[in-house]
């Protein structure tokens, strides 16, 4: 093992010697640590069958449509409601059996509070739904 201590100049000042090896050590094992307490998203599938171009859902009658704003308002006929859960309610006293649900984010509306719309959705029994892409930029 080498001396911790080795003499500098002519003078016989020392200068202390140390290991980076207990550091990494350390680090590692805070590495490892913060990695086995951190939550990890939760990654779920949602069902998605792709319908063509004109197919439609063949019921003959127009659907509801739920257009989302960019603030996060979701408009149903006229009326704006904040929350999934909302439109769910208003879309169940305005849905009749076998209508639809078309959903129109605006062009800067992130991809999750449409994902959150559908899943509630489906949550509440409507599986048809259809979401319509805008222009592409």
């Amino acid at each position: 093992m080498e001396p911790l201590t080795q003499p500098i100049g002519r003078h016989g000042r020392t200068r202390v010697v140390l290991s980076l090896t207990p550091l990494i050590d350390v680090v590692f094992i805070l590495l490892v640590f913060f990695m086995l307490v951190s939550q990890f998203a939760r990654w779920q599938v949602i069902d998605v069958t792709p319908v063509s171009a004109g197919e439609g859902t063949g019921s003959g009658k127009p659907p509801v449509v739920l257009v989302m704003e960019t603030g996060g308002m979701i408009v149903i006929g006229g009326d704006r409601v904040e929350t999934p859960a909302s439109a769910l309610d208003l879309v169940t006293a305005r849905r009749t059996e076998g209508q639809s649900v078309l959903i129109r984010p605006a062009a800067d509306v992130a991809v999750q509070p449409v994902v959150d719309l559908v899943e509630t959705l489906a949550a509440g029994g409507i599986t048809a739904v259809s979401v319509e892409a805008g222009p592409q930029p």
